[in-house]
């Protein structure tokens, strides 16, 4: 009889676990075949009398269910009631904060609400979508909170876990009563923090939020037009600004998808990307806040032009202020530029950065910013690093400074841009400097890689060829986190600002051989000069610096093909003939792969022949200097 009900237990349990795989497998499939119907979306809507548009909400769901109260968007019962009104949340509702699911689902009901009454909800994507959609977002753990990831899971996995969680805590506290709620969360969020690194899990994470909410995602648009407005995550640049909406929306949502799939499929993406984390793209882009309004102003207009459009809204970008402005002027002044064709409507309504709730009402072809804070927000008093040339510093210097100086303040994800760089602060009792700390680490074959790694393995190059173009960096641990701490060059400006601004060298010349010798160094590690900014001038001694090495040393055996090799310094061009093979490998084998290492000799290899070519060619005097 016992013999029996084993087998039939057996039987049961068998049949429940094919059950779940079938299950599983069959929402893969599923996951794998969403259909791309959604490519011919509307994006651009004329005749509209009425907009409200929200910026980043981060997870932030009473915050965002306050301001569409305030907006007059929703009842108390957070029903539809903005009539004809078009609602535009311009994106990131993901990530910083806890309550992004409960957002989402908000948000889909208000969809089709606003639709039944005339009215219309227009949800776009931002960088952080993206981020989640294609797995990328536990390269920044700092960006995931502990709730949000537990919500994404699924259900039946959340709740054997928090079972297993208060299992535990029983033990632990020997039958004592923890029953109290705040409690309970604060120690749920222990343990889910500590289940984060756990690659099974995220998986569960991506797949499931791709299941339920991944698909429902794309098939929101990127950019929208409404009336003579653009609405996008950064804004539209220069090189999109000739294509249609249409075909950015459509293209985008085709390599995201692309890139979805090959999450699930655990393969590299069959597809050659032209959006996607493009550091111009309409989700990443931050030109409208960080360029120079006299010298980009022509720029906005041939934008605005090539999109037959006269304003932009974005956000993306927090500008926070510690006091709530409340003259009208004022809040214009800060939240427009280039004129008042831009507004930037990002004022950081998470807690996680400022607590300013608002919104931006375009009525009649009138516009309204209002903002309100409902926590008493405190400033941190300003870091003021000292103040010293690079010069008085050698790089040895540095490179123990960075390595041994206290770290004063921690700012995760401070710097702009996918890989998320920390910002910190350090103070050795004598010096003040502020640096940049890479904690990313995907190195090949990853789908996007991005690894503090090759940062230290550019540095390592530079120091054996005595390139001297790249700042120091070390590797280092903060806050139990490994990553590569590279000192900031202060009171510096890019390529970009240099050249829009038309700032003429001291010396013309000494600054066209540097970015010459630049140009050879971007060949050698296969770092293609995505962005201009990414070259460094220090104000006072021109000094010039190159950053962002995290994408470096492509396995390509071939040089640049946009960035041909012309000129070259005599020093570099001896460097690189004397510099044997094997040095380079026992110096960079710790960062880079077998494959990585070969294309690397073989650029090597192919820029001496260039070089020596030139030479023959056009003679000495005219390659070297």
């Amino acid at each position: 009889m016992q013999i029996a009900s084993r087998k039939k237990n057996e039987m049961i349990f068998n049949f429940a676990k094919k059950t779940t795989r079938i299950i599983f497998a069959c929402l893969i499939i599923f996951s794998l075949n969403i259909s791309l119907r959604s490519e011919s979306n509307q994006c651009v809507w004329k005749g509209v009398d009425k907009i409200i548009a929200v910026g980043d909400v981060h997870g932030a769901y009473d915050s965002f269910v306050k301001i569409l109260k305030a907006a007059g968007l929703v009842d108390d019962m957070l029903k539809w009631s903005g009539g004809k009104t078009h609602l535009v949340q311009t994106g990131d509702i993901m990530d910083r904060g806890d309550y992004p699911k409960d957002v989402f689902d908000l948000v889909k009901r208000l969809e089709i609400e606003a639709l039944e009454a005339g009215g219309k909800v227009h949800m776009l994507l931002g960088n952080h979508e993206e981020m989640n959609i294609t797995g990328i977002v536990f390269r920044h753990p700092e960006y995931v909170s502990a709730k949000q990831f537990a919500s994404f899971l699924p259900d039946d996995y959340r709740k054997k876990k928090e079972n297993e969680f208060r299992s535990q805590l029983q033990k632990a506290s020997k039958g004592d009563n923890n029953s109290d709620p705040s409690f309970l969360d604060s120690y749920f969020e222990t343990k889910w923090r500590g289940l984060m690194d756990d690659k099974y899990i995220q998986g569960l994470y991506v797949n499931t939020f791709n299941s339920e909410y991944g698909r429902w995602l794309i098939e929101h648009n990127a950019v929208i037009k409404i009336n003579d407005i653009i609405f996008s995550h950064g804004g539209i640049s220069e090189r999109y600004s000739t294509w249609p909406l249409q075909r950015i929306n459509d293209v985008f949502r085709k390599e995201l998808n692309e890139y979805r799939q090959a999450y699930i499929r655990r393969t590299q993406p069959r597809i050659q990307l032209e959006i996607l984390y493009m550091p111009d793209s309409p989700l990443w882009n931050r030109d409208y806040v960080l360029k120079d309004e006299k010298t980009y102003g022509k720029i906005i207009d041939k934008i605005l032009e090539n999109l037959n459009a006269n304003y932009m809204i974005i956000a993306h970008t927090p500008l926070g202020s510690p006091v709530i402005l409340e003259n009208e002027e004022d809040i214009i002044s800060f939240r427009t530029r280039f004129d008042r064709k831009i507004w930037l409507i990002d004022t950081g309504i998470s807690d996680y950065y400022y607590g300013i709730l608002s919104y931006l009402r375009i009525e009649n072809g009138k516009f309204k910013m209002s903002e309100w804070r409902e926590k008493e927000y405190e400033e941190e008093e300003p870091f003021e690093p000292s103040q010293i040339a690079p010069e008085d510093m050698s790089r040895e210097e540095l490179e123990y400074f960075l390595k041994n100086a206290a770290v004063v303040d921690v700012n995760k994800g401070a710097v702009p841009g996918r890989t998320g760089a920390w910002k910190i602060n350090l103070d050795n009792g004598e010096v003040r400097r502020s640096a940049m700390f890479k904690v990313v680490d995907e190195t090949r074959p990853e789908r996007l890689p991005d690894s503090y790694k090759y940062e230290l393995a550019a540095y390592a190059l530079d120091k054996l060829l005595d390139f001297q173009k790249i700042p120091a960096v070390i590797e280092r641990e903060i806050e139990d986190t490994r990553g590569s701490l590279q000192i900031r060059i202060e009171d510096c400006i890019g390529l970009d600002e240099q050249q829009r601004k038309n700032i003429t060298p001291p010396d013309s010349q000494a600054f066209v051989n540097a970015l010459e010798e630049i140009n050879v160094f971007e060949n050698l590690v296969y770092n293609d000069r995505k962005e201009l900014d990414d070259i460094l001038i220090q104000e006072e001694s021109w000094k010039i610096f190159r950053v962002d090495f995290s994408e470096a040393f492509s396995p390509i055996p071939n040089l640049i093909p946009e960035q041909k090799i012309t000129r070259c310094s005599k020093t570099l061009f001896q460097n690189l003939q004397e510099l044997p093979d094997k040095v380079i490998k026992a110096r960079l084998e710790i960062y880079l792969n077998d494959e990585e290492m070969s294309a690397l000799l073989s650029r090597k290899a192919l820029i001496i022949k260039t070089l020596k070519k030139l030479i023959e060619d056009k003679g000495e005097g005219a390659v070297l200097f």
